[in-house]
């Protein structure tokens, strides 16, 4: 085990291990990770051979560090031979994982190996099943993990591993099943977590589920023919599942020739239904790519989702242990024009279709469209999202069920999403096809489109009123949404501030790639995003630093890849804002160049930059004008803020666009303005910076363009002069007006 401690507990360290003599390399090319202030002593399971160990500080200064290695030799027991097995008759055999035998594999945890024989090739069904403990009561059961190896060796090649039977659903025992080859193989009977002890048992059988399992062929499912339903159906003790240990089951599979949506439902009165799908052909065992327990009426199971070109296995089982009786299983492709998704749950709905000639749209005449029509039981913010493959594509959204319904919104390109709260009650979202726009590009191996309706659940947590610093620990888990990105985990966090203040807001993760946006208010458009950050902070976390006025925020913790879990810790630090507003300067009517001396210190923070010193001044204007300011000092690299009204947190017009151009000394800016009231905020890109500086305002009158001749694209404006211009766009068809791409253009000569 590997421990990396700072002499500052402050200081994030990282620690990467490699083999032999490489000192380079990024995280990925790594045997073993760290990152963090924690120190943490990790293990790691090493064979013999020589590695290289980086220590690393990645944002701390220099300075003293301990490094403390401990090794230790696992405890391996080798003498659980099975012998050999023969079709049909398996072997059940019990142990316990205990500190008497390490594992192999897996650095701190415990282990039991077991060595057995196949005399001819043979489809091999493993499964490891972990005791419940027997105190204290209502105790969870290890999470058990498994190995299977090639040959008698503990250390031998991997074949497969397995951790959960399925996650999903709760299933934390392991099972291989596959089929292997005459031989001998060793099975790692171990936990995912360290230093877990308990009793387990590992039994090895033959053929799927250990029974006589086959699988129905339903065919093809074409447009003209979409559904099937069974008849007569029944579980029954010949076939036992391959996910849920002791229920039964039964195996269908079918095929598709194009990009579809399918709805596969399962219902019975004699057991609580549960479906798993997967991919392939006869494939009764391994991962789903989707399942459900109850997403059907009562304990029934449904499963709606989009499917690619292919053949797919149905798993139609139970959560009821041994439970027989009669089920009835129907498949259908959602090929109509139109298509009731019944009442939305939590989960996602994806559909992927074709515009079809026969499905004209209602809200743009000569388009093709797609109706869905989907009901709220209660009020919910609705993620609808359209994404149409090689044409342009809007979405209406209709108040009731049908083509028919009043328009309550629509999107057009290139957004293709809307985000809105509805109340309970039946919406129709009306996907279309632009008739007159085809993109360059087609895709033969996609849909047409593919459309998204999902139910966000935001999980809020209010923070308070801050005036210190303050933190929080959480969990991005399925049941928390992004408003911002599609099928991304998130939690939210509210806060106040009295009065204005500079946080510095860390969002850091071991598990996921954080990212953060921070809005202003309780709640509010999605998309009006004060500050977003990805990778700001240490590696792949997030930081945000900025100076906000009084009021309230929220920030919204997810990450950068759709759908990852994990733990995080969301930090906000708070310091106090020196308000100077009692200090700012008037320059008054601005009508000829004016210039000021001033001083940065810390009596007065900027509003921009946070952690930066500032000065202030007030200007008005009576007239439209070009106002150009520059900005000198010595004492750094300068800034210049251009804001609407009297307040310095008022609705920032410009910053020193001109910046790049200068000297580090100089910062300019220059704009059109109309006439009023406005704030120039003088400050510096580096906080903490103290010192001189000379301000310098100077106005232009703005001359209408009327005065020049030429027609509406193409005008002349003589001799130049140091008059500034003011002229509106005007869209026009004239030759004149667009270059040889199509674009319009206006010229001055």
């Amino acid at each position: 085990s590997i421990r990396l401690a700072p002499s500052s507990d402050d200081t994030v360290v990282s620690w990467r291990l490699r083999s032999g003599a490489e000192t380079f390399g990024d995280r990925a090319d790594a045997i073993a990770y760290h990152e963090g202030a924690d120190a943490a002593s990790v293990p790691s399971l090493l064979a013999a051979g020589s590695y290289t160990l980086e220590a690393n500080a990645p944002e701390g200064p220099a300075g003293a560090f301990t490094l403390t290695l401990t090794f230790a030799i696992p405890a391996v027991c080798r003498d659980n031979t099975i012998g050999t097995l023969t079709a049909p008759t398996g072997a059940d055999k019990t142990g316990t994982w205990d500190s008497a035998c390490d594992s192999e594999t897996r650095a701190g945890r415990y282990a039991r190996f077991y060595t057995f024989t196949l005399s001819a090739n043979a489809d091999v069904d493993i499964k490891l099943l972990a005791a419940q403990p027997a105190t204290p009561p209502g105790a969870a059961k290890p999470n058990a993990y498994m190995y299977l190896r090639s040959g008698s060796a503990t250390e031998g090649a991997v074949i497969e591993e397995n951790d959960d039977v399925h996650a999903a659903s709760g299933n934390r025992d392991s099972r291989i099943s596959r089929a292997l080859d005459a031989g001998t193989y060793t099975v790692e009977a171990t936990t995912l977590a360290a230093e877990t002890t308990g009793g387990f048992t590992l039994s090895i059988g033959f053929g799927p589920g250990g029974g006589s399992c086959t699988t129905t062929d339903v065919g093809t499912l074409t447009p003209a023919a979409p559904a099937y339903a069974t008849s007569g159906a029944a579980w029954g003790n010949d076939c036992e599942s391959t996910s849920d240990f002791g229920s039964y089951s039964r195996f269908y599979q079918f095929t598709v020739s194009d990009y579809y949506t399918a709805e596969i439902s399962l219902t019975s009165s004699a057991a609580d239904a549960y479906l798993y799908l997967r991919g392939g052909a006869n494939e009764t065992f391994g991962e789903s790519i989707e399942s459900n327990d109850d997403g059907g009426a009562g304990t029934n199971a449904r499963i709606r989702m989009p499917l690619s070109i292919g053949t797919y296995t149905i798993e139609a089982t139970s959560k009821t242990a041994a439970a027989s009786g009669a089920f009835s299983l129907e498949i259908e492709l959602l090929v109509g024009c139109e298509v009731d998704l019944g009442t939305l749950s939590a989960s996602e709905e994806t559909i992927v279709g074709e515009w079809k000639a026969g499905c004209a749209s209602t809200g743009k005449t000569g388009s093709r469209a797609r109706y869905y029509t989907f009901t709220l039981a209660a009020q919910a913010l609705v993620d609808v999202n359209l994404y149409g493959y090689g044409s342009e594509s809007h979405i209406y959204l209709r108040n009731g069920a049908g083509k028919t319904g009043t328009l309550r919104d629509r999107v057009s390109p290139p957004y293709g999403r809307m985000l809105h709260v509805l109340p309970a009650g039946a919406y129709t979202v009306e996907a279309i096809k632009e008739s007159a726009i085809t993109l360059e590009h087609t895709y033969i191996t996609t849909p047409d489109f593919r459309l998204w309706i999902d139910l966000v659940t935001r999980c809020v947590t209010d923070l308070g009123t801050l005036s210190a610093d303050a933190a929080q620990d959480g969990t991005w888990t399925s049941g928390c949404d992004s408003a911002a990105r599609i099928r991304t985990r998130a939690k939210f966090y509210t806060f106040t501030l009295a009065t204005a203040a500079t946080v510095e807001i860390n969002l850091k993760s071991a598990d996921a790639d954080a990212l953060m946006y921070l809005r202003r208010g309780a709640s509010g458009p999605v998309f009006d995003v004060l500050e977003e950050d990805d990778d700001g902070g240490a590696g792949a976390n997030s930081r945000i630093l900025r100076v906000l006025s009084a009021g309230v925020y929220r920030v919204e913790a997810t990450t950068f890849r759709r759908g990852a879990l994990g733990d995080f810790t969301l930090s906000i630090g708070y310091d106090a804002f020196a308000d100077c507003a009692a200090d700012t300067t008037a320059i008054g009517a601005l009508t000829a160049a004016k210039t000021a001396n001033g001083t940065w210190a810390d009596t007065c923070d900027s509003a921009h930059r946070a952690r930066a010193y500032a000065k202030r001044y007030q200007l008005t204007l009576s007239a439209p004008a070009l106002v150009d300011v520059s900005l000198t000092s010595g004492a750094g690299d300068s800034e210049l803020y251009l804001i609407r009204g009297t307040s310095a947190f008022g609705t920032r017009v410009t910053s020193d666009v001109y910046d790049r151009e200068l000297p580090t000394s100089e910062t300019r800016l220059a704009w059109m303005l109309g006439a009023g009231t406005y704030t120039i905020e003088a400050t510096t890109a580096k906080p903490g910076v103290t010192g001189a500086f000379t301000l310098t305002a100077t106005p232009t009158a703005i001359a209408s363009l009327a005065t020049f001749a030429g027609n509406s694209c193409r005008k002349d404006l003589g001799a130049l002069s140091s008059t500034a211009i003011l002229d509106t766009w005007a869209w026009s068809t004239g030759a004149d007006c667009k270059t040889t791409g199509g674009e319009q253009n206006l010229v001055y000569t």
